[in-house]
């Protein structure tokens, strides 16, 4: 089966099976390393929406599911003064990120708009593949550890 030859629907209501899978896969990941995103973009990807549609859709979802994950992660006793500050830096540079992208976007075609989200998810699909493939980090005794200084 061809996801290319695929009709784009214009409804979520008519692909329930699609949405399950995007909703199931972009969880797991979410649990797993906290990269909900890309499952998320590429269903949107294959709806009939316009651009400000595909953008509501996904920053809902993943609205939705940071803020179970922000919930979890404080329960569990891992948001502490370091994460935070490197949070707020973080944050601050992707909110300016943010505006330059709604500034682009609105200057692209829909059918430009789609093709560089796929590219993009591509790109960053193969280099998250790449440096999975070349690290080679220890086993740690605590699974949810992220080593923020490795190069």
């Amino acid at each position: 089966m061809s996801l290319r030859n695929q009709e784009a629907h214009g409804d979520v209501g008519n692909a329930p099976g699609a949405c399950f899978l995007a909703g199931a896969v972009a969880g797991f990941l979410a649990g797993a390393v906290s990269i909900a995103g890309p499952p998320i973009a590429a269903f949107a990807l294959k709806q009939d929406w316009s651009q400000a549609r595909y953008k509501a859709f996904v920053t809902q979802c993943l609205l939705a599911i940071a803020i179970y994950k922000a919930g979890l992660l404080a329960a569990r006793g891992y948001v502490a003064g370091d994460v935070i500050g490197q949070t707020v830096i973080t944050a601050t540079f992707a909110i300016l990120g943010v505006q330059l992208g709604v500034v682009a976007s609105r200057r692209i075609s829909a059918a430009r708009f789609k093709r560089l989200v796929a590219v993009t998810l591509i790109l960053v699909s193969c280099l998250m593949m790449w440096r999975g493939q070349s690290d080679n980090s220890k086993e740690t005794s605590e699974p949810d550890t992220i080593h923020l200084d490795q190069r």
